[in-house]
């Protein structure tokens, strides 16, 4: 009986860490991939490439944020008020975008 028991507790013990790990890795994916920061008509002038991974000069981007709309800087700025809160990927464009 107590083997079965000490069996149950290791069991929950291993699943809960595994299951707590699985929702962390989700929560921060679908955090650091919001819609806005992830779409390149929006947000592509301001990386050199086309997986949006490496960053353009600041003059680069100044020229790139001044080509959008009034509205569009908008959408972005609120977005990137929302991702430092959060903390996510999308700080490193944003702490960038806030001084425009």
């Amino acid at each position: 009986m107590k083997r079965i028991l000490l069996a149950t507790a290791l069991c929950a013990a291993f699943a809960g860490s595994a299951f707590a790990q699985t929702a962390t890795d989700a929560a921060t994916e679908s955090q650091g991939n919001s819609p806005i920061m992830m779409d390149r008509e929006l947000v592509g002038g301001f990386y050199t490439d086309d997986t949006m991974t490496e960053m353009r000069s600041v003059d680069e981007m100044r020229s790139a944020y001044g080509a959008l709309t009034e509205e569009q800087r908008e959408t972005l700025r609120t977005q990137c008020e929302a991702e430092e809160n959060r903390g996510t990927e999308g700080t490193a464009l944003c702490s960038q975008i806030m001084t425009f």
